[in-house]
């Protein structure tokens, strides 16, 4: 049986005046391979800032996935009802 009590909720937030603030520049570098982006920091040591290359996203290339395919677009029904694959909520 599910015990709410048993979790514990961060009852206390620090004042943003004792939150250290790091910055990483710009988030704008793109991966050669898939195009996610990234912070020049994330680069492969082996890689150079003028072309860097990304391990985080698709191991430098190896790993890729199918893209999504796009969402069918959905018609108004006469009821103001949308028409289409339901989600169930």
């Amino acid at each position: 049986m599910f015990n709410c009590h048993q979790y514990r909720v961060a009852s206390h937030v620090p004042p943003l005046s004792d939150v250290e603030e790091h910055y990483f520049g710009p988030f704008t570098d793109k991966c050669p391979h898939c195009h996610a982006l990234h912070w020049l920091a994330e680069k492969q040591a082996k890689s150079s800032k003028k072309h860097p290359d990304f391990a985080e996203c698709c191991r430098a290339g190896i790993d890729f996935l199918d893209p999504i395919p796009q969402v069918p677009h959905l018609r108004p029904s006469r009821k103001g009802q949308s028409e289409g694959p339901s989600l169930g909520c």
